[in-house]
């Protein structure tokens, strides 16, 4: 998504409910226990987690959200072209390398 879309709050809460369905519809096709999703607006990542046993999706920030309007900017707080966002995405790729 391009990064204008991080500043309304319509499109990042469109965004969050495509990561939601997103994973929903590769339950059925996983054998790993974590799925993690990469939600990325320009260079800004916000990493989700669904949990495959509870059906849980964890937001970016750890939670489980219980308000699905409130998809804070702060979510997508990982710069991918800065060394702190790219050793965060090496890590997460890596677990999930680890995982399968």
């Amino acid at each position: 998504k391009p990064p204008s879309h991080l500043l309304d709050p319509r499109l990042r809460r469109q965004a969050d409910e495509d990561m939601r369905l997103r994973f929903k519809e590769v339950t059925h096709y996983v054998k790993i226990p974590k799925i993690v999703g990469i939600c990325a607006m320009g260079r800004k990542v916000a990493y989700y987690r669904y949990d495959l046993a509870t059906g849980v999706v964890e937001s970016p920030n750890g939670a489980c959200s219980k308000n699905p309007y409130n998809v804070p900017m702060e979510w997508w707080d990982s710069d991918v072209m800065e060394k702190e966002g790219q050793n965060k995405l090496l890590r997460v790729v890596q677990g999930v390398l680890e995982a399968v």
